[in-house]
């Protein structure tokens, strides 16, 4: 992953945490989080997952981070 899609994940991950919207995040592995985001750092993030707590994210494992839709209040 190059330094400019860092830059950019890190300003996604900020401005989530800053207006304290929940997340999706997908990760290469096939595995997906979503909850708030507790801290963001150069290169990584702490999630608070809905159901497993605190997690650790590299950016380096993430695909997308986008705002967390809950189905069942949208029907």
């Amino acid at each position: 992953m190059n330094n400019e899609k860092y830059i950019t994940i890190g300003k996604k991950a900020l401005f989530f945490k800053e207006k304290n919207i929940e997340v999706h995040v997908a990760l290469e592995n096939n595995q997906f989080y979503n909850g708030c985001i507790l801290d963001v750092g150069p290169d990584f993030l702490i999630l608070k997952d809905r159901k497993l707590g605190e997690v650790p994210v590299f950016f380096l494992q993430l695909i997308s981070i986008n705002p967390f839709i809950n189905k069942e209040e949208v029907k």
